[in-house]
């Protein structure tokens, strides 16, 4: 057996003996699935193969790495504490109009932003990676995604 069976039994076995916390179930069931069960692939039997409408789990996770950088964007984008946070969702549409029509072309290819970018900066070159080079250009769009990443009990 290879290294990497290896490693997906033996994550089966510590999920079964319940070391992986709040994941055991989730992770015991699913590799069940594809180990002994009927899931064709590992995506299916955790059931992120985007079937059904679906988005794959690669999709899931950047978007929401995209929304956690625009949510740190929409913090950085003013110091005011007495701005409304519609107010902040309008600022923050002009920046990444700049940033999008202006800025992104010259810094696409790049891992990393450059070390001279503000916060404000960093986070919307971070959301635009992960957004494929796309970010919603509205502030209704932008407040909308801010709202959905806030942390839970947090309303706008």
């Amino acid at each position: 057996m290879n290294d990497e069976a290896e490693k997906l039994f033996e994550l089966h076995e510590m999920a079964k003996a319940g070391k992986l916390d709040g994941l055991s179930s989730w992770v015991t069931d699913s590799l069940d699935g594809y180990l002994f069960g009927s899931a064709d692939n590992l995506d299916q039997a955790f059931g992120v193969n985007g079937k059904n409408g679906g988005r794959k789990a690669k999709t899931v996770l950047l978007q929401a790495k995209r929304d956690k950088y625009i949510l740190d964007a929409w913090e950085a984008v003013s110091d005011d504490e007495n701005i409304t946070p519609w107010s902040r969702s309008k600022l923050l549409a002009k920046e990444v109009n700049t940033f999008i029509s202006i800025v992104w072309l010259r810094v696409c290819f790049f891992d990393h932003p450059p070390k001279n970018y503000s916060e404000l900066r960093k986070s919307l070159f971070y959301a635009t990676k992960s957004g494929n080079g796309k970010l919603p250009m509205t502030a209704k769009g932008l407040h909308l995604i801010v709202s959905n990443a806030m942390p839970k009990g947090i309303k706008l």
